[in-house]
């Protein structure tokens, strides 16, 4: 499944979920105390954990950056996600279930075309995700995943604990002015409201952003504020313990029927701390992960419904484990 086919997915259930959120996340939201965790706790981590990995993301950005774009690209066929690699341009036309490509060229016969575009006039239209409203915590530069989810016209909030990649991803994607630290706590308790456009004179041609410099752990906002959230070679970075908490935290996050997308090593690791990373003396990255049965076996417990779980047959040349791909939905009745 592509990022397009979840936006797809994301559309077709857009119809059915209430737009009435609950409001501000109540005391008892999923905390360390609370959450059932699937195993023993990661391998103890540094006491400046955060500090140390926003130091590495700042000074290594755009190493970091050019690195992963380039063989991910190059891996593009055989990422089950294959839309998530940064378009050459503006990303095309997505292929909406039950459409045709319009996008490719046909060579077919006259009668065939006919055929086709009678086909195309019976199928219902795209559903306009206009409004819905998605969260990226790692968001990085913002390619490929926010630029593209601003080109669908999703309202996005994109979190990351570097600031430097945070300034990346205001000249990659040409959003309103990051979210500065005065206002974040209004944006934590009023992810619900009304979008801002950004020239004020009509609808955006892209959805609004709003961009955060914060560890996703600390991040607050009312149940059912979300579309979808989106955590992609992000949630490693946490110790194994916090990833159960921030999915938990994730699924009240999302509205009924909501969506989840996810990358996780796909094999336990306790904690591991790795030095000279990317080739840089000042690299140093934290890795932790439950491994895929035990983080599925999470995701069911917070009252999520996995869709799609697929594993990259390499290792990321990055971090140097292998990741599982996980889609997962919101139960209709889960609060």
């Amino acid at each position: 499944m592509t990022l397009m086919d979840f936006l797809a997915l994301t559309a077709k259930d857009a119809s059915s979920k209430p737009g009435d959120p609950s409001g501000s996340d109540s005391p008892d939201q999923p905390s360390l105390s609370t959450v059932t965790q699937p195993g023993p706790a990661a391998t103890l981590p540094p006491p400046d954990l955060k500090s140390r990995l926003r130091t590495t993301f700042n000074t290594l950005a755009p190493r970091y950056n050019e690195s992963t774009m380039l063989y991910r690209t190059q891996r593009r066929r055989r990422i089950p996600l294959e839309g998530l690699r940064p378009p050459p341009s503006l990303p095309r036309l997505p292929s909406w279930p039950g459409l045709e490509d319009v996008t490719a060229p046909s060579s077919s016969s006259s009668s065939s075309s006919s055929s086709s575009s009678a086909a195309a006039a019976e199928s219902p239209p795209p559903v306009s995700l206009r409004g819905m409203k998605a969260l990226e915590v790692g968001c990085g530069a913002g390619l490929p995943v926010l630029n593209l989810l601003l080109h669908e016209k999703l309202d996005a909030v994109g979190v990351d604990l570097s600031g430097v990649q945070l300034g990346l991803a205001a000249e990659n994607t040409k959003p309103s002015p990051p979210a500065s630290s005065l206002d974040l706590t209004r944006l934590m308790d009023n992810t619900s409201g009304s979008s801002r456009d950004g020239d004020g004179g009509g609808p955006s041609p892209r959805g609004t952003l709003q961009l955060v410099e914060s560890d996703m752990m600390d991040l607050r906002f009312p149940p059912e504020s979300f579309d979808a959230v989106v955590g992609l070679y992000s949630l490693v970075h946490l110790p194994r313990e916090e990833q159960t908490v921030f999915l938990h935290r994730a699924a009240r996050w999302l509205k009924r029927e909501g969506l989840l997308m996810i990358n996780v090593a796909k094999e336990e690791v306790a904690g591991e701390v790795r030095t000279g990373w990317l080739g840089h003396r000042d690299g140093w990255v934290y890795l932790s992960g439950w491994g895929e049965d035990k983080t599925v076996k999470v995701l069911e417990e917070a009252g999520l419904e996995v869709l799609e779980r697929e594993a990259a047959d390499e290792a990321d040349r990055a971090s140097e484990l292998t990741y599982v791909w996980v889609i997962a939905k919101k139960k209709g009745g889960a609060a």
